[in-house]
């Protein structure tokens, strides 16, 4: 289906919200710090770093629980390939890359953190960012569950 990010882990697809699975991205408002020490909207830079990755590709995802009824928990895939396409629900937290997982790419590019489970499949990714200083690795920030906690 066509998606729209509303945040940096959220997608909006046929009118469900979709929490993807394994991140915590910066929040929408949340203000973090670059290399310089200069403050930036990283919170805006995760949505629109998310919506830079779904804007011309169809996604596809597989619901892993319902939050509410219009909300779901659940892994994406952008469709870059046919012939890449999940064919089974194993495929989507296969432990080989999955190079099109948007929670894969959202954390390599140093926009989301990786949480739960999303440690054991990201983690590596996660590593990868912090050493190449990508996305809000470059410079500081509080992680989006402490900002949470600290911003009702």
């Amino acid at each position: 289906s066509i998606a729209n990010a509303i945040d940096g882990e959220t997608l909006l697809i046929n009118g469900l919200e979709i929490n993807l699975f394994g991140i915590d991205a910066m929040e929408r408002d949340q203000i973090c710090q670059n290399g310089e020490g200069v403050d930036y909207p990283c919170g805006r830079s995760a949505v629109m770093a998310l919506q830079n990755l779904i804007q011309n590709h169809q996604v596809v995802c597989l619901p892993f629980f319902a939050v509410s009824q219009t909300r779901v928990i659940g892994a994406c895939e952008m469709v870059v390939d046919e012939g890449s396409l999940p064919t089974k629900p194993t495929d989507f937290l296969d432990e080989d890359y999955r190079p099109n997982s948007l929670s894969r790419l959202m954390v390599e590019q140093g926009f989301a953190l990786t949480i739960g489970y999303g440690r054991e499949l990201f983690g590596e990714e996660q590593r990868q960012a912090q050493v190449l200083r990508s996305g809000v690795w470059a410079g500081s920030f509080e992680p989006p569950a402490l900002y949470r906690s600290r911003h009702p």
